[in-house]
């Protein structure tokens, strides 16, 4: 039975079961044994041949999540087949539904692998399953945030990428992470020309303590940018000069200095 066959399988046997009681059948470690050393010793094909009976076999075994783990594993890295990869977590997401740990877990790394392979409405549906999950972990939760705003400012729908980004900075975050999330909105409000709204984010990252003199930096300049582009050379000015030894690019805030210095001459 090939690997898309069982998954299949498993589907149909899993709602089965649920609705019918199934009784979980007499355990065969000899399945998971011979997997495991099939597993160390890099034989992998044979490897995934004894955990997909395992896992067909034994319907409520206790090492199912190491099964599925070794199969994706295999589909990843080993066959290099990434839509069999998210069948697998697809089948996951359905046993571990009732498990938010595991399921979390499987829901991170679904969306992870849609995003790699481009499949956008897929990685926004399955980033919107983990943002559903109860009790979601905070670095999770900022994650599914920060990763559907992208996905919405590629589809230039940026009402919705500003609508996440909000609701990311409503968490307790940590400096750094709040840093990031405020420069990263800051940006989404200039291109749209919301001027004032993203003077604001920037100001606040300006003065906001422990966030990381890279993100602050770099906020400055983009300050001192909306500032020059407003007609407000002065501050424009006196934002590039509190920079200069400190952004990366040390040259483009000496020609915009310069530039600035002969404006006011």
């Amino acid at each position: 039975m090939s690997l898309r066959l069982l998954l299949a399988a498993i589907l149909l046997s899993f709602g089965f079961c649920l609705g019918a009681g199934c009784s979980e059948q007499k355990a065969e470690e000899s399945y998971l044994t011979e997997a495991r050393a099939a597993f160390g010793n890099k034989e992998f094909l044979e490897a995934e041949k004894l955990y997909e009976r395992y896992l067909r076999q034994i319907p409520e075994g206790d090492d199912r999540w190491e099964a599925w783990e070794r199969v994706a594993y295999i589909a990843i890295n080993i066959r290099r087949d990434e839509g069999l990869a998210t069948d697998i977590y697809e089948a996951m997401a359905l046993e571990y539904g009732d498990r938010p740990e595991k399921f979390q877990d499987v829901m991170m790394r679904l969306a992870e692998i849609y995003e790699m392979n481009f499949r956008w409405q897929r990685a926004h549906s399955a980033w919107k399953r983990l943002l559903a999950t109860p009790d979601l972990h905070l670095e999770r939760k900022v994650s599914a945030h920060l990763h559907l705003s992208h996905i919405y400012q590629r589809g230039e729908d940026y009402v919705n990428a500003l609508f996440h980004l909000e609701e990311c900075l409503k968490l307790e975050l940590p400096p750094a992470i709040r840093a990031q999330v405020l420069y990263m909105l800051s940006t989404v409000y200039a291109n749209q020309g919301e001027v004032k709204a993203a003077e604001e984010r920037l100001l606040e990252l300006s003065t906001m303590s422990g966030a990381p003199n890279n993100i602050q930096v770099q906020g400055l300049f983009m300050l001192a940018d909306l500032m020059e582009e407003q007609g407000k050379l002065k501050e424009a000015l006196e934002l590039f000069r509190s920079i200069e030894n400190t952004y990366p690019n040390v040259q483009a805030v000496q020609v915009r200095i310069k530039a600035l210095t002969e404006i006011k001459r």
